[in-house]
């Protein structure tokens, strides 16, 4: 190594361009390794320049780099070790980790304490304590897994974490660890992929991220002690080659990798998407707390590849990688496209802390398969950027016109350094003739010496100078590190304040920067000064308001404009006289008063001088104006205005102008003195404006007087209906106010103040003379007389008895008119007038065809009318009516008969006949037209035999009809033949032959209550057989009426009597002869009795305490529902059992009553 020792004192020194090469030496170089395939893939220099190298090994491998030998063996197929040399490259210690799988290291580093950080993935079960113990870490599906270790100074371990994957989600769960870096705080910034479900927290909490893409890229940051910080992840976010992250001196991450397809690059809730089809390098920042702050791309027609990243002390990003063809590496809206020579180029890129470009230089060489990459990038203290990777070929590693190749064996090693500009330093090279000869990690001491870590085959010359230092590998690939040498460069640094303009050494400097002025002395070294540099200047003014007039009460500004270095002190002075607060650039006067009236100055001082302004008149311009007082004229003849108006400053404001508003009845809107003839008062509003818009408002109010003029009267006679309202109203025109007077007769009226005196409603007292009086402040005028006459007609009509159909009777009516003249002859409007001899005659003969209504109107020739009327009842004569239906009701068991009947046709009501003897009918009820169309038969016994019925028409004028055509229930009676049992009944049969049953229904049930359908036979048949039949049922025949007994209705049945096979079964079950509720009264008016043959109360307590006795109308809803408690009585099975019901609330009609015992009973209530 060269040592400088060289006085600061001694630069005396020309500038030598910066194409100068300092010299660098091999210091050391070492290999690593068996007789397998051994690589390094990270390093990492502490502060006493001692080197820690991680990477993977197979088999046994040596790890001494001297004269001595430390073996270590691989517990399987590849395991990490971890490698500590001084900063001589002397053995310090190894230690290897893993299991029997495949374990790898990807990324070092190391803390200001030496203690060592490093990450991979491990499979399996692996050992991570490389001492005597065992801390062992096993990935539960034997998928790649991402652990975290920390070793002490000595290798031991101190704690070691791995991100568990979590199985309750699609995919198989793995996580590898990338890369691996400090920030200011000492926490680690841990970087890698993750496929499926894994818990980023590796503490006893869970932070899970999942996801079924491939490679998944995480961001995880723990504290010095391995605790859990934060996660972040990339949603959609993949990448195919090598992830590196790092950060800044703020704790900000930065990364880069090659991605495709469409990327979710925000770790947050919002969404940051860049687009790969080739796949392109990303670079992305986040901030300390992991929120999103950029995501840049490098796109083109091919792929490009990012390999690695660093961050300077400025904050400026530096990335490489490989690429192909044509790329565009300005990420903004510009373009600066590089064009790759052969296959694969390296390119260098420095972007801004924001991101943005900066510059990219690329090196590459000739030929499809030449393949070259940067896989390594640092800076040190002085920002110098120094690059590390793989070439191929003869590559030119200057950007400039000057070229400087160097010419590779095979895939050779190449170290590269740049200046901050990406200016050529220098480039070195070593390699055989083999193809795995790379560099994967640079490293820079705070003395510049350059530490390089990577791997290699064959045979190297690892001396990039003319000596030569051959190592060769004891395998198929070994590990290497080596040591560089620079000169110790010999710094100094000014930190310089000037006005103005700085120089040194013949060269000036006006802007403020940081400049750095090399020089090189004897030994090639480099002497660096550093100028931290603050160029203030002077303030010097560009622009001033010019001298200027404002208006008073305006708001007002006086403003300079300064260059100079900030920040300027503004001073703001009024005739000599500071103004306290105008301490800007502008000077706000809000509003202008007159005491701002005068000469302005300003004062602009800096860290480097003050300067003055010249002078700047303001003139505050103030208008007055005077329109004099109010006025009040006749508007027979315009009226002089006039106003009087001035400046303060008459020549500034010029000549002044006038406008009026509003104009109506002016002579002119323009000048001081129109003359004004306005119809209406009015108020004016004068404004006043100079040639500056400076203006003044003044307001002159105008009465107007007009005198009054008769415009319209009432007429002079007025007839009114007793009754209605009337209306008088004058019509005057003038000024306001206005007084009036209405009287009747000479009598001042109530409420005839207005110019319209209102009744709304008239009576006698009415009646008289009116006169309306109307005054102004001007004059008073009187209407003329108006006479209003109120007519009252009154009426009489003769009252007339009922008469029958087809007869006539006489009507009339007497009429008169308090005011028969006014009235005149009386006209008569009867109505109806189509049943009516004559509708406009005092007496007319009526001949209605129904009970009618007659109005009759009279009208006097003033429209005045008043109407009287009377009832001719008309009774209509009968109508036949037909049965419908006759049944056997299964609620009573008794026979009903139905019918429709005929609407509006004079019906009273209905006889009902029941066959007696053959052909002879005897009358059994009465129904009346208002109640349903229906009979029931009490005395019917429809168990034992048929009956046949007939019906009659009462009209209203109490006349008979004939008797309808007959119809004939069906009777229904049983034989048993064995366990068959006959059925037969009699036909239901209609006298006039209109119904005729198409088909019977047979039904069969348990109880009466309980019957289901059985069959259905041909109209024709009137017997059925029930076969195999071993219990005790009940049965019913029904016949089906099409249509029902209401046309458009639902069909209905008519059922014959119910019949049971007790007397066939054995012997009967008496539960089943007690299936109707007997109710008196039928129908009810306040109340009535429902009785219940043979029901054992005894054996029914529980119905009693729990049952409900329901009412339901005929459509079947409910409309009462109340329990039995407080109803029931009796106490045997000999005795009734009778239940009391109210009427309450039920309605007048029909309803049905259901109560549920050994089964349900029910009947039917009608309610009057």
């Amino acid at each position: 190594m060269r040592r400088i020792a060289m006085l600061f004192s001694a630069i005396s020194l020309s500038v030598f361009a910066l194409t100068a090469q300092p010299s660098t030496s091999l210091e050391w170089a070492s290999n690593l390794g068996g007789i397998s395939y051994d690589y390094a893939y990270s390093s990492a220099v502490d502060a006493n320049g001692n080197v820690i190298i991680t990477g993977e090994f197979r088999g046994t491998a040596d790890f001494d780099p001297g004269t001595g030998v430390f073996e270590m063996t691989s517990y399987g197929i590849r395991d990490v070790f971890v490698v500590k040399l001084d900063s001589d490259g002397d053995f310090l210690w190894a230690k290897q980790f893993g299991g029997i799988d495949n374990d790898y290291c990807k990324s070092v580093t190391v803390d200001a304490s030496g203690n060592i950080y490093f990450t991979g993935n491990f499979k399996g079960t692996a050992d991570f304590d490389p001492g005597t113990g065992v801390v062992e870490l096993t990935s539960p599906n034997s998928a790649e897994n991402a652990f975290i270790c920390k070793l002490d100074i000595a290798g031991d371990l101190v704690w070691v974490k791995h991100i568990l994957p979590d199985m309750g989600f699609p995919g198989i769960p793995s996580s590898k660890g990338e890369s691996i870096s400090f920030d200011p705080n000492g926490n680690i910034i841990i970087s890698g992929t993750f496929n499926g479900g894994n818990d980023f927290d590796p503490g006893s909490s869970e932070f899970i991220f999942a996801n079924t893409l491939s490679e998944t890229i995480f961001i995880l940051k723990l504290a010095l002690n391995g605790d859990f910080v934060w996660a972040k992840r990339m949603p959609g976010s993949s990448t195919d080659g090598i992830l590196r992250s790092t950060n800044d001196a703020s704790g900000n991450v930065y990364l880069t990798a090659v991605f495709s397809e469409t990327p979710d690059f925000d770790p947050g809730p919002a969404v940051f998407n860049l687009t790969s089809d080739d796949g392109h390098t990303f670079v992305a920042k986040l901030y300390a707390d992991g929120s999103f702050a950029w995501a840049k791309q490098f796109s083109g027609s091919s792929t490009t590849v990012g390999n690695a990243i660093t961050v300077d002390l400025s904050g400026n990003v530096y990335t490489t990688g490989y690429f192909q063809y044509n790329i565009d590496f300005d990420p903004g809206a510009a373009t600066y496209e590089l064009t790759s020579a052969g296959s694969a180029d390296i390119y260098l890129v420095k972007l801004d802390n924001n991101g943005d470009f900066v510059w990219a230089n690329r090196f590459g060489s000739g030929g499809f398969s030449a393949q070259q990459g940067g896989y390594t990038v640092t800076t040190d203290q002085f920002g110098f950027v120094y690059l590390g990777g793989v070439f191929n070929w003869s590559v030119d590693f200057d950007p400039s016109s000057n070229p400087a190749y160097i010419t590779s064996v095979g895939n050779d090693i190449f170290i590269a350094k740049y200046d901050a500009s990406g200016n050529y330093i220098w480039a070195k090279a070593m390699g055989s003739t083999g193809e795995n000869d790379y560099c994967l990690s640079v490293n820079v001491d705070l003395a510049g010496n350059v530490y390089a870590a990577g791997y290699f085959q064959y045979t190297v010359d690892f001396d990039p100078g003319y000596q030569v230092h051959n190592i060769t590998s004891a395998g198929q690939v070994d590990a290497f590190v080596l040591k560089l040498g620079q000169c110790v460069n010999t710094t100094h640094t000014i930190n310089e304040t000037v006005c103005d303009i700085y120089s040194l050494n013949g060269v000036d400097y006006t802007s403020s920067g940081t400049y750095h002025q090399y020089f090189v002395n004897a030994q090639g070294c480099d002497s660096i000064i550093t100028i931290n540099l603050t160029v203030n200047t002077s303030p010097v003014l560009v622009f001033h308001t010019p001298d200027t007039a404002g208006c008073l009460g305006q708001n007002f500004q006086l403003g300079v404009q300064a260059n100079g270095t900030t920040p300027i002190q503004y001073q703001w002075y009024l005739d000599g006289n500071e103004i306290v607060g105008a301490t800007s650039d502008i000077c706000e006067i809000n509003p202008l008063q007159s005491s701002n009236d005068g000469a302005y100055t300003c004062v602009l001082t800096n860290s480097c001088g003050s300067t003055n302004t010249v002078p700047i008149t303001l003139h505050v311009i103030e208008i007055s104006a005077d329109a004099g007082s109010d006025t009040s004229f006749c508007n027979s003849s315009p009226v002089q205005l006039q106003v009087n108006a001035s400046s303060n400053y008459p020549s500034e404001s010029g000549v002044l102008t006038y406008n009026w508003t509003p104009n109506d009845g002016l002579s002119s809107a323009n000048i001081p003195n129109p003359t004004a003839q306005p119809m209406t008062d009015i108020g004016y509003s004068i404004n006043v404006i100079d040639e500056n818009g400076c203006q003044v408002f003044t307001n002159l109010n105008v009465t107007s007087q007009t005198p009054l003029t008769l415009n319209s009267q009432p007429p002079s006679k007025l007839n009114v209906c007793i009754g209605s309202g009337f209306d008088l109203q004058v019509g005057v025109s003038g000024s306001n106010p206005m007084t009036y007077e209405w009287t009747q007769n000479g009598n001042i009226v109530p409420m005839g103040g207005t110019e319209q005196y209102q009744v709304p409603v008239s009576d006698l007292s009415h009646q008289g003379i009116y006169v309306c009086e109307v005054s102004n402040a001007c004059n008073s005028i009187t209407t003329a007389n108006t006479q209003v006459n109120i007519i009252e007609l009154s009426t009489d009509i003769t009252q007339t008895q009922a008469i029958c159909l087809d007869l006539s009777t006489s009507l009339s009516v007497t009429a008169s008119s308090n005011n028969p003249t006014e009235s005149g002859t009386l006209t008569y409007s009867w109505n109806p007038a189509s049943s009516l001899n004559s509708s406009n005659a005092p007496n007319v003969i009526a001949t209605p065809d129904t009970t009618t209504q007659y109005v009759v109107i009279v009208t006097d020739a003033n429209n005045c009318a008043i109407s009287d009327s009377t009832i001719v009842e008309v009774r209509l004569p009968f109508a036949d009516e037909e049965i419908c239906l006759v049944t056997v009701d299964t609620l009573s068991w008794k026979n009903k008969i139905m019918w429709e009947k005929t609407p509006a046709q004079g019906i009273l009501g209905y006889n009902v006949y029941k066959e007696v003897a053959t052909n002879v009918y005897s009358g059994i009820g009465y129904v009346s037209f208002t109640n349903p169309a229906e009979y029931t038969d009490a005395n019917s016994q429809p168990e034992s035999y048929a009956n046949r019925y007939k019906i009659s028409v009462i009209d209203t004028c109490g006349n008979e009809s004939e008797k309808s055509y007959y119809h004939n229930t069906m009777n229904l009676t049983i034989a048993a033949f064995g366990s068959t049992m006959g059925l037969s009944w009699t036909s239901y049969s209609d006298e006039s032959g209109n119904f005729v049953p198409s088909l019977y229904y047979i039904y069969r049930g348990t109880s009466p209550t309980n019957m289901t359908f059985l069959a259905s036979i041909p109209g024709t048949q009137t017997s059925y057989n029930d076969n195999n039949v071993f219990s005790v049922y009940y049965y019913i025949v029904g016949v089906m009426k099409t249509g029902g007994c209401n046309t458009g209705k639902s069909d209905m049945i008519s059922f014959s009597n119910k019949k049971d096979n007790t007397d066939f079964i054995g012997i009967e079950d008496n539960r089943f002869s007690a299936g109707t509720i007997t109710i008196s009264p039928n129908p009810m008016t306040t109340s009535a009795t429902l009785e219940i043959p043979n029901w054992d109360i005894a054996n029914g307590q529980w119905l009693k305490a729990n049952s409900q006795l329901k009412i339901m109308d005929i459509t079947g809803k409910v409309v009462r529902s109340e329990p039995l408690t407080s109803h029931l009585s009796g106490s045997s099975p000999d005795e009734t059992a009778q239940i009391n019901i109210l009427r309450g609330d039920l309605k007048p009609g029909i309803y049905f009553v259901e109560l549920k015992a050994d089964r349900i009973y029910r009947g039917k209530l009608i309610v009057e």
